[in-house]
């Protein structure tokens, strides 16, 4: 059974020369792994860089912007908020703080919206 799609780390996964777990991570710039048959070696080479991260960071905003935020509950938005505030991309990083105040401003207002409704 020869796999891939599911990263092994850097070092292929072989167990007992039948089993061959080849995604040796080169999309995150760890290796790139071939089997040749019908002689089951295993060959790998170095990635030439860590493509996911370049893009990761040219799709996060747009994968961002469509997340159901205002379904969020305030400790669930809070938690997404810190999970994705560590983007390296600086158009990311101002919309989650504006996506911040603007929870933030919304919450302070519920004191007042709930009195009114009283």
């Amino acid at each position: 059974m020869v796999f891939g799609h599911h990263v092994t780390g850097r070092e292929p996964m072989i167990r007992d020369g039948r089993i061959f777990g080849l995604d040796t991570g080169a999309c995150h710039g760890w290796n790139l792994t071939a089997l040749c048959v019908p002689g089951f070696t295993v060959h790998s080479v170095k990635a030439h860089g860590d493509h996911w991260s370049t893009i990761k960071r040219q799709w996060q905003l747009p994968v961002l912007k469509t997340k159901p935020w205002h379904d969020s509950t305030w400790p669930e938005l809070a938690h997404a908020i810190e999970r994705f505030s560590s983007t390296s991309d600086p158009a990311a990083h101002r919309w989650l703080k504006a996506l911040q105040e603007w929870a933030a401003g919304l919450e302070s207002a519920f004191p007042t919206l709930v009195a009114t409704a009283h």
